[in-house]
């Protein structure tokens, strides 16, 4: 498993009050004209995650629980 370095960036705010994110983050969170993303708020912090146009696998949960019906 690779280890990522946690990085800081520096975040300005237009006139318009809109975020402008360095390129890097840009580029690495696959954001684009267009694009889709998650911001989830929690006490302390915003969680930022990558463009629903950048995913490269997506997992279904039909259930996420046992009826025990089955022979697993």
């Amino acid at each position: 498993m690779v280890e990522r370095k946690n990085e800081i960036y520096k975040i300005d705010i237009d006139d318009q009050g809109h975020l402008i994110l360095p390129q890097e983050i840009m580029r690495g969170f696959g954001f684009v004209k267009g694009a889709v993303a998650r911001l989830e708020e929690q006490e302390n912090n915003l969680t930022l995650s990558k463009s629903t146009s950048a995913l490269s696998k997506i997992y279904i949960e039909p259930t996420n629980r046992c009826n025990l019906q089955c022979r697993t």
